[in-house]
């Protein structure tokens, strides 16, 4: 359900009345337009009437017109959200995560019109962990399917977040993670949220593909995010921040360890970091001239290391049972990969 934008807007004049748009089938838009009194509409279908009591039980329906699909289709088309899982040992967060995020797109996300999808994609054990590896395959199983991408964190429960379709990339987690406490007692604060880059992004797929993914070179915690991240700045890539809210689930952040009374940054954590400063010089977040840029991209190994690299096998593909809180009817499944490490 989206706001009328013009020139359409204007059939029906100004005034205190309000218009949405909402999807009824493959031929037809629905305008259902309302006012702010009374409690009661008329019976206009259940698609209709769930969208308005669900969100404006305040409101009146007043009229309800129908266009042909062919009007200004270019930005009324549904579109298919593709949803892809990083995962590895996580268990109890799936759990919660999946009726969560299950809910969250039956009740609170109804604006996202088409169909969605999610992908869990779960490496093997054996090698450490490669969180961009994992999202590289997951589009690569997903694409076909969907319109646009969203890379999703098993820890991150959207409350409120905005996942339409973006213009180029668009980081939507902000409130609820700047202060996350390990359960090691010691607590990170996110101070450059600006830069930030993990947890849950959009990407409309032509960007995604222009990017060539995740850099999959990144083995263990961290850096792959502040990558892929330079490597859209590189290419010029729209970018869009939405300040959505997410409940993050506590966890063992793997990228810092104790030694003593010390917080350090483990061995991956340091290894990455010195890749990530080899492939980007200076990164975005230090705001580089032409000329670092320009070093950058001879660095960043962009079309040696990423999608259009990856090699995997599939061990194992299933679903996994719509849960109870799913009434939008989403496509879930889980995909355990094997992978190979270069030597």
């Amino acid at each position: 359900m989206r706001p009328l934008r013009p020139p359409l807007a204007a059939l029906f004049g100004r005034g205190p009345s309000t218009c949405f748009i909402v999807r009824e089938d493959h031929r037809l838009l629905r305008f259902v337009f309302w006012c702010g009194h009374g409690l009661h509409w008329p019976n206009v279908g259940p698609r209709v009437a769930g969208l308005l009591s669900g969100n404006l039980v305040s409101r009146c329906l007043v009229g309800v017109v129908e266009f042909p699909l062919d009007a200004e289709a270019s930005y009324l088309v549904e579109k298919n959200l593709g949803i892809v899982v990083p995962y590895r040992d996580r268990a109890e967060h799936l759990q919660l995560f999946v009726p969560h995020v299950a809910a969250f797109f039956s009740n609170a996300a109804r604006y996202v019109g088409g169909n969605v999808s999610i992908t869990i994609v779960q490496q093997e054990y054996g090698l450490e962990f490669n969180r961009g590896f994992m999202n590289n395959i997951g589009y690569s199983l997903s694409k076909n399917e969907c319109d646009y991408i969203c890379f999703h964190d098993v820890d991150y429960m959207p409350i409120q977040a905005d996942y339409s379709e973006p213009n180029g990339f668009a980081p939507i987690a902000w409130y609820g993670f700047e202060r996350r406490t390990d359960p090691r007692n010691f607590t990170f604060i996110e101070d450059n949220l600006e830069f930030f880059f993990g947890g849950v992004v959009l990407f409309r797929k032509n960007d995604f593909e222009k990017v060539n993914g995740f850099a999959n070179a990144y083995w263990g915690w961290g850096w792959e995010d502040s990558d892929i991240f330079n490597r859209c700045i590189l290419e010029e890539v729209s970018l869009t921040r939405r300040k959505g809210t997410f409940k993050v689930l506590p966890h063992m952040h793997m990228g810092y360890d104790i030694s003593g009374e010390t917080i350090v940054g483990s061995v991956a954590h340091r290894r990455n970091n010195e890749l990530f400063r080899k492939r980007f010089p200076f990164p975005a977040r230090f705001h580089p001239s032409k000329s670092e840029i320009d070093v950058n991209r001879q660095t960043c190994m962009k079309e040696n290391d990423g999608l259009s690299t990856i090699e995997f096998s599939i061990l194992d593909r299933k679903p996994i049972p719509r849960p109870t809180t799913d009434e939008r009817g989403l496509k879930i499944e889980i995909v355990t990969v094997s992978v190979r490490r270069p030597k």
